[in-house]
């Protein structure tokens, strides 16, 4: 907060061709300001990524809703049990968690609807010490989709779940302009000068394949929200064509529309099976490996990979009709979080600081800009352990191993790559928590 930052924020001109960490540039588009506090750091840097983080605040709706659609809904989320400024509300501290992005998502455009790709801040330990200026890029189509899904889905949660309907009225309306723009304005822009049917990168994090998914979870969340036929088209549209062999089949698009009074049976089913497809070979594959999990391969970010087999196999677990497996599925899901916690080849809670939950031995070194800083003095507290330590933050995820199930890289020395490690995405937190809501919410 300060003159030039989050409540004054302007857009930049990308440098095309210079490296997402670097600053965006020093050319101004306008002299126009922008108030886009809030929201969540990407990772272990401050930027604010609106596809990293739509995919991150729609993961934690669907966490939010599988847990109070199974069957002891009673023990789902509720209030004052993480501790934060919201607690006492009279509203589940998850939810006003997710609301804390979801505002964000609100501020996050330029006012006809159309969202930044990126909202950079350099870092600096503490945050408040940095008075650098807060950059935006150019609003694009892509990013503009996934806010549509982001507000779409929040409307849905926030209308369905009683707690604040005006809040949900505004989240709608919102989502709407964003939808409404694209209708008028179609995907892509701004165009890449060397391919029409891309966007011209502004520096942020993206995925050619990600406009179609929100497009799915936005047409999903609208579908929902007003039985517009014309939404379930846009559903059929991207889901008939797709490849149900490979995929995500636990992406928040998917469980909207499966969880839609008029829903297509047809599509339900397809979906389901692929849920019940992934599950199945972990459960198959469980046997021939170690530490009783089966995990496709050690790269950048496997704990993500170690959440969302958690999650999906929970999916599973919810929509078998067969009482026999269930359990199966949920036993399954359950060695994940034993892995987690500790029980893998390094012996590591993959959580940041807990010993003093209980952990003997956890991460106690992040890659992070406020709290792995190593070149600032007032950063040193917080790496490591000894005399004037006090650690991380408690309770971050961070990538995991990398390479094979024993290389984990501890060490902030740049040369190693050490954010392949310990960084903690917000992603991976998203990813875990779907594995671990039942375990905390009890559906057993």
């Amino acid at each position: 907060m300060g003159p030039g930052q989050s409540t004054e924020a302007q857009v930049y001109k990308w440098h095309q061709g210079n490296r997402w960490p670097d600053q965006i540039g020093t050319e101004l588009v306008s002299s126009k300001t922008y108030d886009v506090h809030g929201g969540w750091f990407d990772a272990g840097d401050f930027n604010k990524y609106t596809s990293n983080s739509t995919d991150v605040h729609n993961q934690l709706l669907m966490a939010f809703e599988m847990s109070k659609l199974g069957p002891n809904d009673k023990d789902g989320p509720a209030d004052k049990e993480l501790n934060i400024p919201q607690s006492g509300n009279g509203i589940p501290d998850v939810l006003d968690e997710i609301r804390y992005e979801t505002e964000f998502l609100i501020r996050d455009n330029d006012g006809t609807g159309a969202a930044f790709g990126r909202v950079h801040l350099e870092p600096g330990s503490p945050p408040e010490s940095v008075t650098k200026p807060v950059q935006l890029t150019i609003p694009n189509s892509e990013v503009t989709m996934g806010r549509a899904a982001a507000l779409a889905y929040a409307a849905v949660v926030w209308s369905e779940s009683g707690f604040d309907p005006e809040f949900a009225k505004r989240c709608q309306a919102e989502a709407m302009k964003s939808w409404d723009l694209l209708k008028r304005k179609p995907h892509p822009w701004p165009v890449d000068p060397h391919n029409p049917n891309k966007i011209m990168s502004q520096g942020e994090m993206r995925d050619d394949h990600q406009y179609d998914n929100w497009r799915l979870a936005a047409a999903a969340a609208l579908f929902r929200l007003t039985h517009k036929p014309e939404y379930d088209e846009i559903v059929h549209q991207v889901l008939e064509p797709r490849n149900w062999g490979s995929g995500e089949p636990g992406e928040p698009g998917l469980w909207i529309y499966m969880n839609t009074k008029g829903a297509d049976p047809a599509i339900v089913g397809r979906i389901k099976k692929a849920i019940f497809n992934y599950a199945d070979n972990l459960v198959s594959q469980d046997p021939q490996r170690g530490y009783a999990i089966y995990m496709q391969g050690y790269w950048w970010g496997s704990n993500r990979l170690a959440g969302k087999n958690a999650g999906t196999l929970v999916l599973a677990s919810m929509l078998t009709d067969d009482p026999a497996k269930r359990p199966i599925y949920l036993d399954a899901a359950e060695e994940f979080i034993h892995y987690m916690n500790g029980r893998n080849p390094l012996g590591l809670c993959f959580f940041t600081n807990m010993k003093s939950f209980g952990a003997e031995n956890s991460v106690t070194t992040l890659f992070h800009s406020w709290v792995g800083n190593v070149n600032s003095e007032a950063g040193q507290k917080y790496i490591g352990e000894g005399p004037g330590k006090i650690g991380p933050f408690p309770g971050y995820v961070i990538g995991g191993p990398n390479g094979n199930m024993k290389r984990l890289v501890e060490d902030l020395d740049w040369r190693k790559a050490p954010w392949e490690f310990t960084e903690p995405d917000i992603g991976y937190q998203s990813e875990v928590l779907r594995g671990y809501g039942p375990f905390i919410w009890p559906h057993r």
